[in-house]
């Protein structure tokens, strides 16, 4: 199953959900390294206020989309994304990998919800 089934999956059997993603939301989810940026280094880059925002945006983003995945939590979101490049790379993760940078306890929990099959 390829990632927009899987999405599209979601999408109808969630109650929440609404249409179209918007695409301009999505542009700036950016990547998970990019939460590396401290508040600093922003306030000091003598970037506009649109770039400040757009960068706090995606240095917050993919950090509220990992706090949603279950065995995620405060203890090992940090370690996720100093060890994780992207979503991709992320949901490639076998289970003993996840356990290396995650621990024995969350990593089943993490890796079951990302290869979980979503029925049609």
């Amino acid at each position: 199953m390829h990632t927009a089934e899987i999405f599209r999956d979601f999408r109808n059997n969630l109650p929440d959900a609404r249409g179209d993603p918007d695409l301009d939301s999505i542009e700036k989810i950016g990547k998970m390294g990019q939460y590396q940026v401290d508040d600093e280094q922003l306030n000091e880059s003598g970037c506009s206020e649109g770039q400040r925002q757009d960068q706090n945006y995606n240095r917050l983003m993919p950090r509220e989309f990992l706090k949603r995945i279950p065995g995620v939590n405060s203890h090992n979101i940090q370690k996720i994304m100093a060890r994780v490049k992207n979503v991709v790379e992320l949901v490639s993760l076998s289970e003993p990998q996840l356990k290396e940078i995650v621990g024995a306890r969350d990593a089943p929990q993490i890796f079951k919800f990302l290869n979980t099959r979503v029925k049609l």
